[in-house]
């Protein structure tokens, strides 16, 4: 053989091994599965032990899946981008409901203010979230009915001036009976679909916009909005401490009732 065609055998075969390493980097990219990473590795051997070019025809379906491969990481950035903007506007509704309370309505941040209202909405659209889950999947009842209870006993809450024409603090009464009847229910019926549904919730990504809301609605607005451990040692008008900690309550709910519908929705996707 002439050292010219073994030059040009030389660097068609380093031409395509560039060309599989390329391909192998696209795949981790994409997430591809063991088994074509297995496939691209095959490939690579069979090329250095064969030192033969691959053929035209392989070369094009080589080039189209690294079109696909291409596509798809686009997609992914590009929903992930769209989310982040969507979850920003979203946690707009604070601020918002606060500026409309305080300067339009002039009303404060009472219990029928805005801000209330759009918090008990989004505790109310989570709840008919689980709730809808736990009719579509049997196989994760248990878990979606505890969840629907444990946001209805905080919706309950949320509502308290409704059953403070009874008597003051007679929310707790619905809110226990709400708890019961739920656990009640899925210890008699349910109690098989809790655990495995709960690990799958927990592994999630999306648990963490609920996790961060609650952590937000039940601790740091409790703790950062608190008059006794922080702002009565100020000369701070009182309406501040209302807006403060019901602002931070709604923008909690946000993340909540996000992190709800995207879950049931992947669970309703995936079966």
């Amino acid at each position: 053989m002439s050292n010219k065609k073994k030059d040009t055998r030389k660097n068609q075969l380093i031409l395509n091994s560039k060309r599989i390493q390329h391909k192998k980097g696209l795949l981790i990219l994409s997430g591809k599965t063991a088994s074509s990473h297995h496939k691209i590795e095959l490939q690579e051997i069979n090329l250095i032990k064969n030192s033969t070019p691959l053929d035209h025809s392989s070369s094009q379906e080589e080039f189209r899946e690294q079109d696909q491969i291409y596509d798809t990481i686009v997609i992914k950035i590009l929903s992930g981008i769209g989310q982040v903007l969507f979850l920003s506007l979203l946690t707009l509704l604070a601020p918002v409901c606060i500026i409309l309370d305080l300067l339009i309505f002039e009303d404060g941040v009472s219990e029928r203010s805005l801000t209330e209202l759009t918090q008990a909405s989004l505790l109310f659209l989570s709840i008919s979230l689980f709730a809808y889950g736990s009719r579509k999947h049997n196989d994760s009842k248990g878990f979606f009915v505890l969840a629907a209870g444990f946001f209805g006993s905080m919706f309950v809450r949320e509502m308290d001036w409704a059953f403070d024409h009874v008597r003051h603090g007679f929310w707790v009464w619905p809110a226990i009976l709400l708890s019961i009847s739920c656990i009640a229910y899925v210890m008699n019926h349910h109690k098989n679909t809790v655990l495995k549904p709960m690990l799958y919730f927990l592994e999630s990504k999306l648990s963490s916009y609920i996790v961060f809301g609650l952590i937000v609605v039940l601790v740091f607005s409790r703790i950062f909005g608190s008059g006794t451990l922080i702002w009565n040692h100020f000369t701070c008008p009182p309406v501040f401490k209302g807006a403060l900690q019901e602002g931070l309550e709604l923008f909690g709910y946000v993340f909540i009732a996000y992190g709800a519908f995207n879950f049931v929705l992947k669970k309703r996707s995936t079966g």
